[in-house]
């Protein structure tokens, strides 16, 4: 399905007194007149009456009242700065999914490696109050002449979304990235790592991409004013300004007629259940696909790993090479969810940077050959990303989870260690901070980067299943999620992303 995207827009009283006489005695048997009786029958009704509307009023709050209790929403993503923007529309009187759009839009920049107009993404968006999957916004880039690139369609999904979900005006959404690139950001230790360790040396195509790299250091600002030129103008004028003009001057790669084609799209999610938990993601072409045939086959009883590792190691997607991007969590005061993942297919993309100061996706290069092989010109490109929401089943008030990944393999990790641990503040986030591995083939790459390691028992396990360990390159995948337990909230960013998840 196409549509236009221009993005325009009691407390308990416990005292007998009044039942008791004081003075009884021999002389004061100890029983009621029938009028003391009445009177007592007429309280007892009135309470329970009172309870059975009271009870009956909470039900109706829960699923259809505005909470007057904090938090009122809550932001899990790779930065601290983008949660504040994100918070920040919320408090605007924004929705889950407006507040979503700003903070994805802001990590396109500030991350700009991982993520950003030239890539391309899914939204999941889940009615907790209804129990219903609102929408899955599928703006994966599409295959044009190009054997690497494909069509970019970060901004047109954005767009639809905010047309089809939004509250507050587009402007307003993309303001504050405007105002970041303009003024400048801090280099992150993530764009560092990635330069250090994905920047293709000796290579005529990303000369551009080297010089802007060149000087970059760990704390330094540096300004996007390009980007923001472009920004402005898909503020005012929608996405559509992009692929019928911006995007046809800044490549040669991509094919004209297939830039002006593209359109995302609304999918269709899948839904599976685990542990008592009913699992949405997204769907075919998806990671979400590839989580959902998997939830069969993950032995709870295992460590997260090693069930991930056995239920995985003969899917086809398991030998694909390890993908990059962002991820961002959004619970909104309606219990709106929202889980949006976006990426340029690995680190640093195609590592061609444009005329507009941003990076264009390689999505072709991250998927496996049979998937290159079966994807034709104008179709959405496979991917491993996949937005999750966790909805245990036993009641409205239980917990809930919103996460997801750039790539499923560590999704279905974290996922795993969420179901397998607590719901307390302090078990979530260990949870997110266990170790994961990634997984490429027969080979097993290990975090070494980051605490805690991967135990003893499961490295000789993997060993003695002929797995070959080896050292997982950075920056990591991040896995950031906000759990609900009830009217509780718990949002965290993962470490590796070095984000904070804020709420209000």
């Amino acid at each position: 399905m196409s549509s236009n995207f221009n993005g325009q827009s009691t407390n308990t009283v416990n005292d007998n007194s009044n039942y008791i006489n004081s003075e009884r005695s021999e002389t004061s048997p100890l029983y009621s007149s029938s009028k003391e009786t009445g009177n007592l029958n007429f309280i007892i009704t009135f309470f329970s009456v009172f309870s059975v509307a009271v009870a009956a009023a909470l039900a109706i709050q829960i699923k259809y009242g505005n909470h007057q209790i904090t938090p009122h929403g809550s932001i899990a993503s790779d930065s601290k700065e983008c949660s504040m923007i994100g918070i920040s529309i919320l408090q605007k009187g924004g929705n889950a999914i407006d507040a979503g759009i700003a903070t994805t839009m802001c990590i396109g920049v500030i991350r700009p490696h991982l993520t950003g107009v030239g890539g391309g993404g899914l939204m999941l968006i889940y009615d907790h109050r209804e129990g219903k999957v609102l929408d899955l916004i599928d703006f994966r880039p599409t295959r044009s002449t190009d054997i690497g690139i494909g069509v970019p369609g970060f901004l047109a999904g954005l767009a639809l979304a905010h047309q089809l979900h939004g509250s507050l005006p587009w402007e307003t959404l993309l303001a504050p990235s405007i105002q970041i690139a303009r003024n400048g950001f801090k280099v992150t230790s993530s764009l560092i790592k990635a330069r250090e360790e994905h920047h293709l040396q000796n290579s005529t195509h990303n000369l551009v991409l080297d010089a802007w790299l060149k000087d970059k250091t760990e704390g330094k600002i540096v300004k996007m004013p390009k980007l923001a030129m472009l920004l402005e103008k898909v503020a005012k004028s929608g996405a559509a300004v992009f692929y019928n003009r911006t995007l046809q001057i800044d490549t040669d790669y991509l094919n004209p007629a297939d830039i002006a084609n593209y359109q995302p799209t609304r999918g269709t999610p899948l839904k599976g259940t685990l542990m008592g938990y009913n699992i949405i993601t997204s769907g075919s072409g998806t990671g979400g696909a590839t989580l959902y045939n998997a939830l069969p086959h993950l032995n709870i009883s295992s460590s997260s790993i090693i069930s991930f590792v056995s239920a995985f190691h003969s899917d086809a997607e398991a030998i694909w090479p390890i993908p990059a991007g962002s991820h961002v969590a959004v619970a909104d005061v309606n219990d709106v969810y929202v889980s949006i993942v976006s990426g340029l297919g690995s680190v640093l993309g195609s590592q061609l940077f444009t005329a507009s100061e941003y990076i264009l996706n390689n999505a072709l290069e991250v998927i496996g050959e049979g998937a290159n092989n079966t994807t034709k010109q104008g179709d959405k490109i496979p991917t491993l990303s996949a937005p999750i929401i966790a909805v245990k089943s036993s009641h409205i008030c239980a917990r809930r989870l919103i996460l997801g990944s750039s790539d499923v393999r560590d999704g279905a990790q974290a996922l795993l260690s969420l179901l397998n641990g607590g719901e307390q503040e302090k078990s979530v986030k260990s949870s997110i901070e266990a170790t994961r591995v990634r997984f490429v083939g027969h080979a097993i790459l290990e975090e070494e980067e980051h605490a805690p390691i991967m135990p003893a028992k499961e490295r000789s396990t993997l060993q003695r299943a002929s797995y070959d360990l080896s050292r997982a390159p950075l920056p990591y995948s991040t896995v950031n999620v906000i759990q609900k337990v009830s009217d509780t909230t718990v949002a965290y960013s993962d470490s590796r992303g070095s984000g904070q998840a804020i709420a209000f």
